[in-house]
């Protein structure tokens, strides 16, 4: 888990956003995570939420700002 206001943050989220920051597509994450596609869809939005933005390329911006990648 991650402290602070990214507490709500577990293992899973954090191996999607490594992903992520990879370029790795939705549904290839979803495969080599070995979880459904919504599942990933659903940690998507979990990390706009967290850290108020928009689309994936702000995700990992915030990520990196924030020190979580």
């Amino acid at each position: 888990m991650v402290n602070g206001r990214w507490g709500s943050l577990n293992e899973a989220d954090l191996a999607t956003l490594a992903l992520l920051e990879e370029g790795m597509p939705p549904k290839q994450i979803a495969q080599v995570l070995a979880v459904n596609y919504q599942t990933i869809c659903r940690r998507r939005r979990k990390l706009k939420t967290i850290l108020d933005v928009t689309n994936n390329d702000q995700i990992i911006d915030a990520a990196r700002r924030q020190g979580l990648i």
